[in-house]
């Protein structure tokens, strides 16, 4: 590999994160199940490795271990909670979309597809979930998905958004 040319230049089978068409395929999948039904330890455990959802997994440690030790659950709830509010600082102009799409909104948690179709469609003052998807789906998966993997791979510009929407960031 030459020196000083940016980006990655090696192999795939060197390649220490996920692609960003492994993040879009992930993102895709969370958006047609929902993020409380996805398995997260084996669709994307880069994603429960992540700096910023160990911090989350610690502030809401369940357990009394005096090990530090962090659940499996805990880390998938922080990673859920996480993947909520990149969708919401995805789309800044309709925040509540992209959680409701994803299905980290309260009032969507396991929600079918329909219902989170149509509640997205609502948080753009549409009326027709099927609308949403024919106009909205694609795009909103594409902007989720970039803004999980410039987190993932350029933390310092959006990790800010993610904190503050935690409440960790005042």
């Amino acid at each position: 590999m030459p020196d000083g040319i940016a980006g990655d230049q090696g192999p795939p089978g060197d390649r220490i994160g996920p692609t960003f068409r492994d993040i879009y395929t992930f993102v895709e999948n969370v958006v047609r199940v929902g993020t409380r039904a996805c398995e997260l330890s084996t669709e994307a455990p880069w994603l429960l490795e992540m700096s910023l959802v160990d911090e989350r997994a610690r502030s809401r440690k369940r357990t009394n271990k005096a090990s530090g030790e962090i659940e499996t659950k805990d880390r998938e709830i922080a990673a859920c909670e996480l993947l909520g509010d990149i969708a919401a600082a995805a789309l800044p102009q309709y925040p509540e979309e992209g959680p409701i799409v994803i299905g980290e909104h309260p009032d969507y948690y396991n929600a079918p597809l329909a219902r989170r179709y149509l509640g997205a469609a609502k948080a753009r003052e549409m009326t027709s979930g099927k609308a949403w998807q024919q106009g909205h789906r694609k795009t909103t998966i594409k902007v989720i998905a970039d803004a999980l993997y410039r987190l993932i791979y350029a933390p310092d510009t959006v990790a800010d958004f993610a904190l503050e929407k935690g409440g960790q960031g005042q």
